[in-house]
């Protein structure tokens, strides 16, 4: 039965004036469709009933008598008309009433007139003229091939204006229709893909505060494992410390031995933790208590050898976890209302006990982080009534508070006010850790950092961030996803992405995912290749995975070459934290450009503390906040190929116009900052030269000699340092003598114990 198209289910008028932060790309896309969606498909069922037999009884029509009717009907009373027609025995048709508009092609042939009883004589003259044709009644679709031909028509009988081309003023068909719907349907498209560019923001994935917390260090038995896969089955309860073995060798763990693990929980997730030791039989310690009740689960380490870059096969189940069970509202950096930065000297924070800016230290106690970043604010807490804390004007923002806490014993309470009132509390154990609040419709909001005793407490970057626009669910069950990145997505064959396909299909989605990961490349292949591996495959999501070999490269590891698309080959090297940096923005303007959400993964834990020192500190000043400026800069190495090249130009007179900062971190190999002459060895010559105005101060000869006018040494003061190893061969100054200097020299007395001994100066 035919219907009418009623009103949509939903409208353009429906959505609010500007758009709103709830609405996913689903709901939008659903929004745009649906209407055409509901037009479809009314119109298909008209169409199909009108090819029916059914449509034509519905449509209404007048008889021609003016009797009110229906097409099929009239087409039943006509049919029966014509058969009456055909069988009569006597025609009677009024004069001139035969024309040839009226004739069906071919219908009037010699074979059914009677000889001459036809003839010229009795057809009138003029019988079929302009004046008895409809407008445009003769087309070329009545008249056959020569069925009229010249000889038929009188002069002015039939003109060309009465054969017009109408065949172009007939209906629509069917499939300009559905041409017309397919416009439609792209223009919607475009429009969606346009609120969709508007909503879309990076997400970036955090780890080193929240996932690799527990830190580095592996099983005592590791080298006797195959890609590192030391695994135990082990239950325990919710709240205890420790989960019984029930299958696995627990020697391999070590009785003392520290490690990051993960551990499976009964839905198939794998929580981080540490292991603290064994009791040697059927006990393993852990440092943090279980969050849920396990029964015969796996536990096992996390890095898949000492000084490693990887992990486990479980391990990266365990990554990928992460990243898809992520708040997506914790993910946004694009704006933030105030920042605490750890080379900040000043301001933001106040409190009981002493508080010190720009603590310099390291990152790791037993294995496990106890500070994110090689600097913090420090509180040297002597009781439970120190604190620190920092008031912020909010003025009704959205947004969330981060900061990454740290003890160096003991634990911490970290408490967030809301307009003066106490919103909620959480207590730090042991490792440092990424905090997090959200705030929103609020006008004022605190932080506050409860010590419980003697202890230090480091607090790194924190953040006061702005999103007003965020959306609810990370990565849909049914979404695109792309994974371009190195070997984390390559490693146990392609263990990252068969787990997020896992995790997608567990959620109810037919997830489609394309891995397009590159053991040993950095980012400059991921930009080349972007628009032939991202963009032409049109996903949902991309997740864009590179640090490792980036900071390598960065920190001086030499890496190799890359084919592009174009069959050029293309440097893999990163240069410096600029380049790496732009690489990242290129990839996720590219990606919103194109309507596709990009999901970034912040640099996370490698076995090697120093490795992990340098990719934190990478973290804090790339992805937490901190810009690249000419305050905090980063250098791009420079190749010097003429005997004078001007390189830096000091434009200010009270400014250095060069300087140079070393970061490795307590590396017994630690060499700082390094001159070296790599074209062959030396045997003239000067390693470094020193001059001012032109004219040679001070030189470093080719065999380590040093060649000056004077060595100068500052005054030590009334008394000498003690005299050791450190001191050994070292002069010094000293005016005890009645403030009269006299030159010491600190050398060994044969026995490994150490005297000064004064200089004759006569």
């Amino acid at each position: 039965m035919l219907t009418k198209q009623g009103p949509f289910t939903k409208k353009v008028t429906d959505l609010p004036d500007t758009p709103s932060p709830n609405m996913t790309p689903a709901d939008i896309k659903t929004h745009f469709q649906t209407p055409a969606d509901e037009l479809s498909t009314t119109h298909n069922k008209l169409v199909d009933e009108l090819a029916g037999e059914t449509g034509a009884s519905e449509l209404g029509a007048k008889d021609i008598d003016g009797t009110t009717s229906n097409v099929q009907a009239l087409i039943t009373k006509n049919s029966n008309g014509l058969k009456g027609h055909k069988e009569a025995v006597v025609l009677d048709h009024p004069d001139g009433s035969v024309t040839t508009s009226k004739l069906k092609d071919g219908s009037v042939t010699k074979e059914k007139i009677k000889n001459e009883e036809v003839t010229n004589e009795k057809l009138a003259p003029l019988s079929v003229t302009t004046s008895k044709l409809n407008s445009k009644s003769v087309t070329s679709e009545k008249v056959g091939d020569k069925q009229i031909g010249r000889e038929h028509i009188k002069s002015g009988a039939i003109g060309i204006n009465e054969l017009d081309q109408s065949i172009y003023n007939q209906p629509k068909t069917e499939f300009e229709v559905q041409a017309k719907f397919q416009a439609v349907d792209a223009q919607l498209a475009e429009t969606s893909q346009e609120v969709k560019r508007n909503f879309l923001k990076p997400k970036y994935i955090e780890y080193f505060g929240s996932f690799n917390r527990f830190g580095v260090g592996v099983p005592s038995g590791i080298a006797k494992y195959t890609g590192g896969k030391y695994v135990l089955i082990v239950s325990g309860n919710a709240g205890d410390s420790f989960v019984t073995v029930e299958n696995g060798n627990i020697a391999d763990a070590g009785a003392s031995t520290r490690w990051a693990c993960v551990i499976e929980d009964n839905e198939g997730l794998f929580q981080p933790n540490q292991v603290t030791g064994t009791d040697g039989v059927s006990r393993v310690n852990l440092l943090e208590p279980l969050k849920k009740t396990i029964n015969s689960k796996r536990l096992g380490n996390l890095h898949d050898m000492a000084l490693g870059q990887h992990y486990t096969e479980i391990g990266y189940y365990a990554f990928i976890q992460h990243l898809y069970f992520t708040n997506p509202r914790h993910t946004e950096r694009e704006q933030y209302i105030a920042q605490f930065k750890p080379t900040d000297t000043t301001g933001k924070w106040v409190g009981s006990g002493y508080i010190g800016y720009g603590h310099a230290k390291g990152v790791t106690v037993n294995s496990y982080y106890s500070k994110i970043g090689s600097k913090h604010l420090l509180l040297n807490a002597t009781n439970n009534t120190n604190y620190v804390e920092w008031d912020q004007l909010l003025d009704g923002a959205k947004g969330y508070l981060e900061s990454y806490i740290g003890m160096s014993t003991g634990t911490l309470t970290v408490e967030f006010y809301k307009d003066g009132v106490l919103a909620e509390a959480k207590v730090l154990t042991s490792t440092a850790e990424r905090v997090v609040f959200e705030y929103e419709n609020v006008q004022n909001g605190k932080l506050k950092i409860k010590a419980s005793g003697t202890q230090e407490v480091y607090v790194g970057l924190t953040t006061w961030w702005k999103n007003e626009k965020y959306q609810n669910t990370l990565i849909e069950p049914n979404d695109k996803v792309i994974y371009i990145g190195d070997s984390w997505g390559t490693f146990h064959n392609k263990a990252t992405t068969r787990e997020l396909e896992r995790l997608m299909i567990a959620d109810g989605g037919t997830p489609s995912i394309l891995d397009f990961s590159r053991g040993g490349h950095t980012s400059n292949y991921a930009r080349v290749w972007f628009e032939e591996y991202v963009i032409a495959n049109v996903p949902d999501k991309v997740i864009i995975e590179f640090f490792t070999n980036d900071f390598n490269s960065i920190n001086g590891t030499v890496l190799g070459q890359f084919e592009a698309p174009d069959g050029t080959m293309q440097d893999m090297n990163i240069d410096n934290l600029n380049v790496y940096i732009e690489n990242l923005s290129y990839m996720i303007n590219k990606a919103i450009e194109y309507g596709i959400q990009p999901i970034i993964v912040m640099p996370a834990s490698t076995e090697s503390i120093t490795q992990s020192q340098s990719f934190v500190d990478y973290s804090v000043q790339i992805h937490l906040g901190l810009a690249i400026t000419n305050e905090n800069p980063s250098f791009k190495s420079v190749n010097a190929d003429t005997t004078s090249t001007d390189l830096l130009t000091q434009k200010t007179a009270s400014l250095n116009p060069f300087v140079i900062k070393t970061k490795a971190w307590n590396a017994s190999n630690r060499e700082g900052f390094v001159v070296d002459n790599e074209g062959g060895i030396l045997t003239n010559g000067n390693i470094a030269v020193f001059k001012n105005a032109g004219i040679k101060k001070f030189s470093v000869t080719h065999d380590g000699g040093m060649v000056g006018s004077y060595v100068r040494m500052g005054t030590n003061g009334f008394s000498l340092p003690e005299p050791n190893a450190d001191n050994h061969g070292k002069l010094f100054i000293s005016s005890f003598y009645a403030g009269q200097e006299r030159v010491y020299i600190c050398l060994n007395n044969g026995d490994d114990t150490y005297s000064w001994k004064q200089l004759s100066l006569s």
